[in-house]
């Protein structure tokens, strides 16, 4: 039986540890990844400073912890000694067992796909795409908290009324920047609003080096890991399809989704190699596609290598992750909206006929699964 595992960050807290193990027990988890994400906040890190909560001496420290080493053996949860290095042979595993699906399809072809998924199918599955990320984009923007704050609502509608507003009205190389444009203009209303702090980037370094690791490995840990090529695969998938309705291009077939999911996963697999996160393609990239009209693959490329070079500059870095939540949550909706959109568009450019009793069947059940909140769980011991 594998055990699944959880982060405990922002589910069990120093106020009340027992609460937060008993929750996870509740949810079905059976162990979980302690996270320190409280106690060592981004500035020390960039500071290369070690924070004072770990200057207390051993004893101090195993005092301060012993609620929570009580309230996981009450609950029964297993605190997971392994540490990201075995996530990140997790992630070479599945990116190796992504590039061997990819040769599959290259040997077999992507003609079961219009089989599997049929224009009544595929279209509300893309749609569901971008409709099930909206509430993300509402807890960014802070329309879900429990308490709202007028100042980021301004700076949201400040966000989404430019990208929405200059989408339509503005001409010439103007049309081809209208995201950039409304996070610079959602940015300085966030600024006028005061509610962007400057005090990382003011503790970091000007250069900095990644924090470079590399993989172990271990089954338990793969295996825990390798179900989610499933969720990537698929995502992987609508998307292509989503992107060449946006392009007008087939890219299932050219250049091929075997090229295309063979660079997702060889990606992924380079990126565990060197300490990173699994790489994957985002909805939020073809919505600035469909915003921006710009499809250009040397484009992207300059994004990636602009990226890299983000990634060596502590300043730059610190800057970027100033960007409050309400400026991505404006442009998010816009963007997911766009993603919907396109899954509506694929039933009217396939003329998808709903006086048939089959496609309305179909495309109804996949609605009103994607929208209810279903979950599968398998393999989770309690």
């Amino acid at each position: 039986m594998i055990s699944i595992g959880v982060q405990t960050k922002n589910v069990v807290y120093d106020s009340d540890p027992a609460a937060g193990y008993e929750m996870l027990k509740k949810a079905g988890f059976s162990c979980a990844d302690f996270s320190l994400n409280s106690y060592l906040p981004n500035f020390s890190l960039y500071q290369l400073e070690r924070n004072d909560f770990f200057d207390r001496s051993e004893a101090e420290l195993e005092q301060h912890f012993l609620p929570h080493k009580k309230g996981a053996e009450a609950a029964g949860i297993v605190i997971n000694q392994m540490g990201y290095e075995y996530a990140l042979g997790g992630f070479v595993a599945v990116g190796f067992c992504g590039c061997i699906l990819a040769f599959v399809v290259y040997k077999f072809g992507t003609k079961w796909i219009d089989i599997v998924l049929p224009p009544a199918a595929m279209g509300p599955v893309v749609a569901l795409i971008g409709l099930e990320l909206s509430g993300s984009a509402a807890q960014n923007a802070g329309l879900l908290d429990a308490e709202i704050d007028g100042r980021k609502v301004i700076v949201f509608l400040v966000t989404l009324g430019i990208a929405v507003f200059g989408n339509i009205l503005f001409r010439g190389f103007l049309s081809v920047i209208p995201i950039l444009i409304a996070v610079i203009a959602g940015y300085v209303a966030a600024l006028v609003c005061g509610i962007v702090d400057f005090a990382e980037v003011a503790a970091a370094p000007f250069f900095t080096i990644p924090n470079f690791q590399a993989p172990k490995f271990n089954m338990e840990a793969i295996l825990i890991i390798l179900p989610v090529i499933l969720v990537i695969t698929s995502e992987h998938i609508g998307h292509q399809v989503v992107t060449s309705k946006v392009v007008g291009r087939d890219l299932l077939n050219d250049p091929g989704l075997h090229r295309s999911l063979f660079g997702d996963n060889f990606s992924t697999m380079l990126s565990g190699c060197i300490g990173s996160v699994p790489t994957t393609t985002y909805g939020e990239n073809i919505g600035v596609m469909a915003v921006t009209g710009v499809y250009s693959v040397y484009v992207i490329a300059g994004a990636a290598l602009l990226s890299v070079i983000c990634s060596f500059s502590g300043k730059l870095s610190a800057l970027i992750s100033t960007v409050p939540g309400p400026v991505i949550g404006g442009i998010s909706f816009l963007l997911y909206g766009m993603i919907g959109t396109s899954g509506l568009r694929i039933l009217v450019d396939s003329k998808v006929d709903y006086g048939n009793s089959r496609n309305l069947s179909l495309t109804s059940v996949i609605f009103v699964t994607g929208l209810s909140g279903i979950a599968l769980k398998l393999g989770i011991s309690s």
